[in-house]
């Protein structure tokens, strides 16, 4: 079974799983369609249950279908590969133009998984828990009060890291040191490595910096007062789920046991990705 990820408001989308639901047909394979549209409920997307594992994920679309379609296949351990039909499509492993020969190249299991790191979010409001996975990154941020807020970061392995004040602050994994992270003026990443990226956003210190810290530990992010007055902020994971969050409420991110699996082409070169697509050394 395969099931194909895709925006029901993108015409493109739709005649592409058209197409593939006929290419699979004469390979014998079943296909599911999951309209990601249709997937949000609320402030993130609903479970997707599936009564047999699927054996590869398609995305149609740009990035934000593929970080939505990962989400949801990262703990199943199924591979996903992207057909990029948007814009940047950075994380794709191809482009619409070509999506027959990848699609060929992965039903024959000729493509080449890549595994990245995703975060395990757990959003504590109070006596209220969250759970949620992210796969490029974590943003903690004023929210519709464009005020400065007061931010503490500690880690299990080394206690207490840093008080911030700001804007906020984004914690990305290396997938994401290309997204969010990058316009916020952090270091570009290598995806094998594990790490995580925090930094700053419009921090109120001369001294403050991205960090790269080591990707074994736990993270825990608390929302402080600011003057003394009450303090609201949004936990946003992958430009796509938010959340609110009020003084003294926590986030607290760990690596997840389960890592994307992204499928590429034995000729993808990560570097080439971005010399062509962001520009980098040009």
């Amino acid at each position: 079974m395969i099931v194909v990820f895709y925006n029901s408001r993108k015409p493109m989308a739709a005649r592409m799983l058209a197409a593939i639901k006929k290419l699979a047909h004469r390979r014998g394979r079943r296909i599911i369609g999951v309209d990601v549209v249709s997937t949000r409920q609320g402030h993130g997307p609903r479970p997707i249950f599936f009564k047999n594992k699927p054996a590869l994920g398609v995305s149609l679309g740009g990035d934000g279908t593929l970080l939505t379609a990962a989400r949801f296949l990262a703990p199943e351990k199924v591979p996903l590969m992207g057909i990029n039909l948007g814009g940047l499509g950075f994380l794709s492993t191809t482009e619409e133009a070509h999506w027959r020969r990848a699609m060929e190249q992965a039903l024959q299991g000729k493509l080449i998984e890549e595994r990245r790191l995703a975060f395990e979010v757990e959003v504590f409001q109070g006596r209220r828990r969250q759970f949620q996975l992210a796969v490029n990154d974590c943003v903690v941020r004023c929210g519709a009060n464009p005020r400065m807020i007061e931010i503490k970061v500690s880690s299990d392995r080394h206690g207490y890291l840093a008080h911030l004040r700001g804007d906020g602050l984004i914690v990305a994994t290396p997938s994401g040191s290309t997204a969010y992270a990058l316009g916020a003026g952090g270091p570009i990443v290598e995806p094998s490595v594990p790490a995580y990226l925090v930094l700053p956003l419009a921090s109120h210190s001369l001294t403050q910096r991205p960090i790269v810290l080591e990707a074994s530990q736990s993270l825990t992010v608390t929302l402080g007062a600011y003057h003394d007055e009450p303090a609201r902020a949004l936990v946003v994971l992958d430009g796509q789920t938010s959340f609110q969050i009020n003084e003294g409420d926590t986030v607290k991110l760990r690596p997840s046991e389960h890592p994307v699996i992204l499928l590429t082409s034995p000729q993808h070169s990560y570097f080439r990705s971005l010399r062509e697509k962001l520009h980098w050394s040009h």
